[in-house]
């Protein structure tokens, strides 16, 4: 466990005494030149509130205090836990949240959400402090073996100490829609120093809290038994819909949990699910993810599984995937923090350094399976990863690492996740190697013609793939080019008002609807845009706001972005289903009726990550964008399971695709 700062409570008196807490929690190593920064100016000040209140309380000094406890895999971060006993000898420790904040405002339409001050120079969306120490409650209450294995009772708060908090009836982030929130996880302000003074000494005052300090700084991070019951209980009320095996779907399955069951503690197996857009690699790793869980409920070696994505929008889609069986917005949002705790990305599976103690990372085997899904989005590089190759990092931490990947939907020249690159890594670990394909379609209505002949017209296509392309049933998925984008959102509005009457298709996790998408031939403006201000898809005749930034992981289920016709973009939309789609192709991919060849138009890809690593020449750099230009339109175009309609802004593609598509055979599927 990552913990910057951990020592008895009388310890800490001492130590702000000598003036070095703030030092080590700012990262400053006693240089008084760092001082002056915000991040030190803002410890200073809270450890000052901190001190004062738990002297003003009497708390016992061998108590413990645990500062910036970093929860694995995760960027979370707790500020303050004081570990102790209560007057009954039961023993406790008291999660505290703290914030800086002298001013913040509700969201009325999103519970736990609210408006502050959040970097200093401009108000924006952000978690309300009672649900990020609420949340902290319940990854350790369900994540942390030592938590269970010792009953040690959790306890959360916030302080925000600069805060004029006018009371729970009365204070508007205390109303509704966090009433119940702050009910829970209470909230403190400027003037409530002695009643978090006795909230803390209420659960932790006899002290005592030395050796449950230890307990959570050794615990291991792992799924808990009250955890997998939920989570097999949410999977349970949505998979006749969402996650029902099908065809080679259940050969895949099957192959990962042997491997899970086979696989020594201390030896390697790598199982490489492959399969094109559409064959249900996600609906196996859910299926995966949850059957592990259960059966090694009481094997807590076994069952510590992670599902890993490297794409944010697809884990919140998953983990909505998982609680859609419960309408209540309370019951709900209780299942979403469980369930949640499961998913990470890929960043934080490095082997750690000894000479950086803040930062994260796993030993080898720490895991007994993760499971993989997008891997062809795994990174060599990525802003703020610490590592050099993010295959051999989930390799390495895990005895059963398994890798759900298409090779033709790489976006970027730094997505390193190919079958042959991860072969190569297991190779480098001595793993055995197992392999199965995904052939049969599910997306587009099982419509493989269509994807196949998808990957002709965009030049993706091998010879198996060119040879099956001839068509499909067209009245099972309805495919058109258009002539103008007010068409496309026409038909998605169209769809999204009867999106309640369209029935579940087997085989997959749908989110109901429709949504709009295009490819990154726009610019998104960052000032003033946080929610959509800004119409930057500009398609001549009509402007739309791409996803708008403060829920742009959450734009793909959130029924509100229907309404204002938002357009998703391929990182917000990858590895996602949707009914329908509309679809924006716009001057990056661009097509020459004399060569009769696509090419790639630089100047209007403004996909800054996706530029890097092209070439030096601007023809070089042309020609090596357009593959991925190619993919990033086949995904888009994918994500629809009964159909899409699309505009291409250059004519001349548009030309080409309408000729290529009457010459698509509609092979009726006879019932």
């Amino acid at each position: 466990m990552t913990i910057v700062y951990q020592k008895t409570l009388a310890e800490f008196y001492e130590d702000q005494a000598a003036g070095i807490v703030a030092d080590m929690l700012a990262g400053a190593g006693h240089e008084s030149s760092s001082r002056g920064s915000a991040q030190y100016r803002a410890w200073e000040n809270s450890l000052v509130f901190m001190e004062s209140m738990l002297k003003g309380a009497k708390v016992s000094g061998d108590c413990g205090v645990l500062i910036e406890y970093r929860l694995p895999s995760t960027s979370r971060r707790v500020d303050f836990i004081v570990t102790g006993h209560d007057v009954k000898g039961d023993p406790n420790f008291v999660i505290i949240e703290l914030k800086q904040w002298s001013w913040a405002d509700v969201v009325r339409e999103k519970p736990g959400i609210v408006v502050a001050n959040v970097a200093g120079s401009r108000n924006e969306e952000t978690n309300h402090p009672c649900y990020q120490a609420w949340s902290y409650k319940v990854f350790l209450e369900n994540m942390l073996n030592t938590v269970e294995e010792h009953h040690l009772q959790a306890h959360a708060c916030a302080y925000m100490h600069n805060y004029p908090y006018k009371g729970f009836e009365v204070d508007p982030l205390a109303a509704d829609p966090n009433h119940e929130l702050v009910r829970d996880t209470p909230l403190f302000g400027q003037y409530d120093r002695r009643e978090l003074g006795d909230f803390v000494s209420q659960y932790v005052g006899r002290g005592d809290g030395e050796a449950i300090m230890e307990l959570l700084a050794d615990g291991k991070i792992v799924p808990g038994k009250g955890l997998v019951d939920a989570v097999s209980g949410m999977f349970d009320e949505v998979s006749p819909r969402s996650f029902t095996l099908i065809d080679e779907q259940k050969l895949a399955y099957e192959t990962v949990m042997d491997a899970v069951r086979t696989t020594p503690v201390n030896d390697k197996h790598c199982v490489i699910i492959a399969g094109g857009p559409g064959t249900g690699k996600s609906v196996v790793a859910m299926s995966a993810l949850v059957a592990i869980l259960r059966e090694f409920r009481n094997n807590e070696k076994r069952r510590n599984v992670r599902f890993v994505s490297p794409t944010s929008s697809f884990r919140i889609a998953m983990v909505e995937m998982l609680t859609s069986g419960c309408t209540n917005k309370k019951e709900k949002a209780r299942r979403n923090a469980l369930a949640k705790n499961l998913f990470c990305g890929s960043m934080g599976f490095f082997t750690p350094s000894p000479a950086d103690p803040k930062v994260n990372g796993f030993t080898e085997n720490y895991y007994h399976c993760l499971l993989c899904d997008e891997s062809h989005r795994l990174h060599s590089y990525q802003n703020m990863y610490r590592g050099t190759n993010q295959i051999e990092d989930i390799i390495q931490a895990a005895c059963v690492s398994v890798f759900f990947v298409d090779d033709n939907q790489a976006l970027r020249p730094n997505d390193i996740g190919s079958v042959a690159s991860i072969e190569k890594a297991a190779q480098k670990y001595s793993a055995k190697i197992s392999r199965v394909d995904l052939a049969a379609q599910f997306r587009c209505r099982g419509a493989e013609g269509f994807l196949n002949w998808l990957a002709v017209v965009l030049g993706l296509a091998d010879a198996d793939t060119a040879g099956n392309a001839q068509g499909w049933d067209k009245e099972s998925f309805d495919f058109d080019v258009v002539d103008t984008p007010e068409e496309v959102i026409a038909f998605v509005n169209a769809k999204n008002k009867a999106a309640d009457d369209e029935a579940p298709i087997a085989g997959q996790s749908i989110i109901s609807g429709a949504r709009l998408l295009a490819g990154y031939a726009w610019p998104w403006t960052k000032e003033e845009n946080s929610h959509g201000e800004v119409a930057d898809v500009d398609l001549g005749s009509v402007k739309l706001p791409w996803n708008n930034r403060a829920s742009s992981y959450k734009w793909a289920v959130d029924p509100d972005t229907k309404e204002r016709n938002e357009v998703g973009c391929v990182h917000t939309s990858q590895g996602l289903e949707f009914d329908w789609v509309g679809v924006f192709i716009g001057k990056d991919l661009r097509y020459d009726p004399e060569k009769k060849i696509l090419y790639a138009d630089l100047k209007n890809y403004f996909d800054t990550g996706g530029k890097n690593g092209l070439g030096k020449t601007p023809a070089e750099r042309a020609k090596n964008l357009l593959p991925y230009v190619c993919r990033c339109y086949r995904v888009l175009l994918s994500r629809g399971v009964r159909g899409a309609r699309v505009y291409c802004c250059d004519p001349n593609l548009a030309a080409y695709l309408k000729a290529e598509l009457a010459k698509a055979q509609n092979l009726k599927v006879s019932e």
